[in-house]
């Protein structure tokens, strides 16, 4: 082609372009209209951060509800019972889609309520956002719906939000908060109860008696009843409870926290959880039907074998150590005879700055050997036995008397040493009896052969302790 014929080429496409711009010049109109004033703008304006509830209705089914907490925890509250929640890692993700989806030019019309799923969000300031979402999807897109408006999100991210709904954050364990427990009790069907309390960060035994339990024990029972996983919920269970074995459960758990408020004031409520353990949920027997109350919205099937090292025995919370004496505040040591009313059968010693003195009947003193009674300190104080509940006053042949006291000459502790049918040694401070190997028992307390006693006396009662000549008396 000439050099002349392209020069009349560029002429002539500027003068059609030139023509085009004259008939449809720029902003002058043309075939678009006018734009939507909605245009552009959010379906729902509201922070993503500042949501505290979450509340998911399907059609014909119960509102799933979860709010937030003052610090932060997340509870399902669509019953009487909160039940705490695992808020998904991709909740948020879901709030930052719904604040930022864009208003359709022309709102879509809304389909009957049976076809979409109610969402609503209520925010710090207490207003609620109000959301309505179509159960029907198109290519991996769903119509939402708010005030009239709606417009169009993916489905994906909604997902951790509307299915199945907030009813599926539940945490999967049978008893929550069991680990940080200020009482509990656990009740067998047979009537078996123990009750234990936390006083002072220490563990007691309530029931069936009143002494100090072993810490040890303690924390393997919250251990357990803090681990004890859920297999699944059921939101409406078609068995009736009687069925389950939740009408007469074999096994009740409850536990009582203390909550200590912040405020000025410092008051305490107290959280209430139970735990009510029916009948076989499956064939194997190696599932178990629960509920949280008598009357419950939901039931929980848990493994059987979960269940299973729960025990009601008293001997096995009871601590081990015969006395809960403190050795640093132990000033007199009496070692009496229960065999003899003769006074030489009956030895105190005192301890007198880093020295351990004897008194006398006559109430003078003499230097001690101190390592025959620092090994009966030691031996009351840390040596474990094998406790139980001590049952009648036949349970134990009392043979000897171990009192403690402390500088004003207070009991600390009033110790009777005896045998129990079987030849033990065995020690009872309170309701507790400990056992021992008569062979373990210190020297100083001078235990007799158990084949040498002699018959006891029918109902002889033992002697009350008595403070020794020279002791203080505290007054």
């Amino acid at each position: 082609m000439s050099m002349k014929a392209v020069l009349v080429a560029v002429i002539g496409l500027a003068l059609l372009v030139g023509v085009a711009l004259m008939l449809n010049p720029p902003g002058g109109g043309g075939s678009r209209g006018p734009a939507s004033p909605i245009e552009g703008l959010p379906l729902a304006s509201f922070d993503p951060a500042l949501v505290t509830s979450v509340s998911v209705t399907h059609p014909a089914q119960r509102e799933q509800r979860a709010e937030r907490r003052a610090d932060g925890r997340w509870v399902l509250t669509t019953s009487p019972l909160e039940w705490p929640v695992a808020l998904p890692a991709q909740a948020p993700g879901a709030l930052a889609a719904l604040a930022g989806l864009v208003r359709d030019p022309q709102p879509a019309p809304a389909p009957p309520e049976s076809d979409t799923v109610t969402l609503s969000l209520g925010l710090a300031d207490r207003s609620t956002v109000a959301l309505r979402v179509a159960r029907e999807q198109l290519g991996g897109r769903v119509r939402v719906w708010a005030a009239g408006a709606s417009a169009s999100a993916e489905v994906a991210p909604l997902q951790p939000l509307l299915n199945p709904g907030p009813a599926s954050w539940r945490m999967k364990q049978a008893l929550p908060g069991a680990r940080d427990a200020s009482r509990l009790t656990v009740t067998k069907s047979t009537g078996e109860t123990i009750a234990l309390a936390r006083i002072d960060n220490r563990w007691t035994l309530r029931r069936p008696v009143a002494a100090r339990a072993e810490p040890a024990a303690v924390e393997s029972l919250l251990g357990a009843l803090a681990s004890l996983p859920v297999l699944r919920f059921d939101d409406a269970p078609a068995t009736p409870l009687a069925d389950m074995g939740l009408a007469r459960p074999a096994l009740v758990i409850e536990a009582e926290t203390d909550l200590r408020d912040a405020g000025r004031d410092a008051s305490v409520r107290t959280l209430s959880r139970r735990l009510l353990v029916g009948g076989p949920a499956n064939a194997a027997g190696d599932e178990l039907f629960a509920a949280p109350e008598e009357s419950p919205s939901f039931v929980m099937t848990i493994p059987a074998s979960a269940v299973a090292s729960v025990s009601t025995v008293a001997r096995n919370y009871l601590s081990p150590i015969v006395s809960a004496a403190n050795p640093a505040d132990v000033y007199i040591v009496t070692v009496r005879s229960l065999l003899t009313d003769d006074p030489t059968g009956e030895r105190s010693f005192r301890r007198e700055l880093d020295a351990w003195v004897r008194l006398m009947p006559d109430g003078s003193r003499i230097p001690a050997d101190a390592a025959p009674v620092a090994e009966v300190l030691a031996f009351l104080t840390e040596t474990p036995g094998e406790p139980d509940a001590a049952g009648s006053a036949e349970d134990l042949r009392p043979v000897a008397r171990l009192s403690l006291f402390d500088n004003e000459g207070d009991p600390l502790d009033l110790i009777t040493v005896g045998f129990t049918a079987d030849g033990d040694a065995a020690f009872r401070s309170g309701l507790v009896l400990t056992m021992f190997s008569a062979a373990r028992v210190p020297a100083l307390i001078a235990l007799p052969d158990f084949a040498s006693l002699p018959a006891p006396a029918p109902g002889a009662a033992p002697p009350k302790p008595v403070l020794p000549q020279g002791a203080p008396t505290g007054k």
